[in-house]
């Protein structure tokens, strides 16, 4: 997430639990906390899992909403199933990466 910050990103990694409500009752927390924090735009990540055995879990899906947080209006939205991105690893980060890579590729799509 370093990296993200050092390129004038704000990032956060919350369960929607913890997220702070917006008071006025007018906004999700994640875009109350991100209109809050100055940003522009909002690339909010949904994974859903799966379980697998007793005690492991699975990445399956992968949902994202992405807004104009100044224009006040949604840019798109898209999922797709994990599997969709073959990935050859069950490393967190391999994984992690290949997925971001995706989601970053379709919400500049987005943008055109």
């Amino acid at each position: 997430m370093d990296a993200f910050f050092e390129g004038g990103h704000i990032i956060f990694n919350t369960p929607f639990k913890d997220l702070p409500e917006d008071p006025y009752g007018k906004s999700s927390s994640s875009v109350f906390l991100s209109r809050n924090g100055g940003a522009s735009y909002l690339l909010e990540v949904t994974m859903t899992l799966e379980t697998v055995g007793s005690k492991k879990f699975r990445l399956a899906k992968v949902e994202f909403c992405f807004m104009n947080l100044v224009g006040d209006s949604e840019i798109g939205r898209d999922s797709f199933p994990i599997d969709l991105l073959r990935i050859d690893s069950s490393r967190p980060e391999i994984i992690a990466y290949a997925v971001g890579r995706e989601i970053g590729i379709r919400a500049l799509r987005m943008l055109n």
